[in-house]
Order: C-alpha cells, then structure tokens, then sequence
C-alpha cells in the first residue's frame, strides 16, 4: 500500500530596495522579479534550502534591475530550510 500525502506550500517572502534601469519603477518589474523567483525556487525544492545568494541573482537576472539592496527574506538575510515534505513558494514580494 502506499500513501499519499500533500506536500505543505512554505511561503517565503521577500523584501528588497531595487536599481532600476531608466525611468522603471518597481511595480514595472515586479511580475518578472515574481517568474525569476518562482523559477528558482522550483529548482531549489531538491536542495531543501532557499539559499540567500540565490534569491539575489534571481533579482540581477531580472531584465531592468540593475542591483538591489536591503535583501530580506521572510523577514531576515539567512538562507531559509524548507522541510523534507515541503516546498517553497514565491510568498509577499515588496519591491522599493
């Protein structure tokens, strides 16, 4: 017999002060930040961590930012561990 069971959606919020290219304000760039984000950590859910570092390339990968500061995620400038039976979700995305 096997069971199945639900995978638990972790909600990992990010805050960062954004460089823009041009005239660009956040809320220009903001549904990009959320796909590069969402790309990433759809690969981290092998690792089990959403690695800091990586959230921040996912910002400079974004066309129109150009650097970002204040990174925080889920309120601090750590890496987050996600639970073996869990996965990370793209949660509160505040761009300034």
């Amino acid at each position: 017999m096997v069971d199945v069971v639900p995978v638990t959606e972790i909600a990992v919020n990010i805050s960062a002060s954004l460089t823009l290219a041009g005239d660009l304000a956040p809320a220009d760039v903001l549904d990009a930040v959320k796909a590069s984000l969402g790309s990433y950590l759809l690969a981290a859910a092998q690792t089990g961590v959403v690695r800091y570092a990586r959230i921040g390339e996912a910002l400079l990968e974004t066309d129109g930012v150009l650097d970002y500061e204040n990174l925080t995620l889920n309120g601090g400038m750590a890496n987050v561990t996600i639970a073996e039976d869990a996965v990370a979700v793209v949660g509160e995305v505040t761009l300034l």
